[in-house]
């Protein structure tokens, strides 16, 4: 069986991730990370200092956003549909 699976690491791809782009869920993410642990560790001495540390997650997850905004790529538009290519059945106003 490991023989066999050996075989068939040849046929393995390796995807490409584009990290710039889940930038902002990994910085909420390990923001709310170091929520849970500074809340879980210090417990009411943590209380003051949470509220800032979202504001200051919150204002990091914005930096990749603006980043992808102001980029060159478009990441919401890929390629053209196949309904973009043929004539609408609509009528024209002209």
């Amino acid at each position: 069986m490991l023989a066999s699976l050996l075989g068939q690491s040849a046929d393995f791809v390796n995807t490409s991730i584009d990290w710039h782009a889940i930038a902002p869920e990994v910085v909420l993410a390990g923001v709310a990370l170091l929520i849970v642990l500074a809340d879980s560790v210090f417990l009411e001495r943590a209380r003051p200092f949470i509220p800032g540390l979202a504001g200051l997650g919150f204002l990091a997850a914005l930096i990749p956003v603006l980043t992808l905004a102001m980029s060159s790529t478009c990441l919401l538009y890929t390629s053209p549909s196949p309904r973009d290519r043929t004539r609408s059945r609509m009528p024209s106003s002209d």
